[in-house]
């Protein structure tokens, strides 16, 4: 699933891009940076991440490191180099993480286009909303949890 080198290649390099939140808030837009550079051959990459918010002179950078566990299940890991580790899954050019930050779910998605990395983080509330669990006739209809989605990030990175 990971092997082809070619393919890590078409990652790499800075890219940037306008960070878009939905429901807007007081940041607006934001410009976005995405640093990846090979550090380790085929299985350890800086993962740099950049925004500057309007107002503040000084750039949020975040230096990750991306880790390729097993490549043949796509396992891979964001490590803040601060204590938290990501776990996530890559699928036919696309990064998928799935963690919880204080009271927050958050699903973050980087997807590579041909020329673009598609960068998106959406947001949910622990809090779940459930129906289901009844009988219809002779059907069981098994209960659902619904979690409402709260917010978006969205940005189209280019590179540069």
């Amino acid at each position: 699933m990971l092997a082809a080198k070619a393919q890590w290649s078409s990652w790499t390099g800075v890219w940037k891009g306008k960070m878009e939140f939905q429901p807007e808030n007081k940041y607006g837009e934001v410009n976005a940076e995405l640093h990846i550079k090979e550090i380790i051959k085929d299985s350890v990459y800086e993962w740099r991440l950049m925004y500057v918010f309007k107002g503040k002179e000084k750039k949020d950078e975040r230096p990750y490191e991306l880790r390729l566990l097993n490549r043949k299940t796509g396992e891979v890991e964001i490590d803040e180099k601060n204590s938290i580790k990501l776990n996530g899954k890559y699928f036919k050019n696309k990064f998928i993480f799935l963690f919880e930050l204080e009271q927050v779910k958050i699903l973050t998605q980087y997807s590579l286009q041909k020329n673009a990395i598609i960068m998106e983080h959406i947001t949910f509330p622990q809090k779940s909303i459930e129906s289901g669990g009844t009988v219809q006739g002779n059907d069981s209809i098994p209960k659902v949890k619904s979690i409402p989605v709260s917010g978006r990030q969205m940005a189209v990175l280019k590179k540069s």
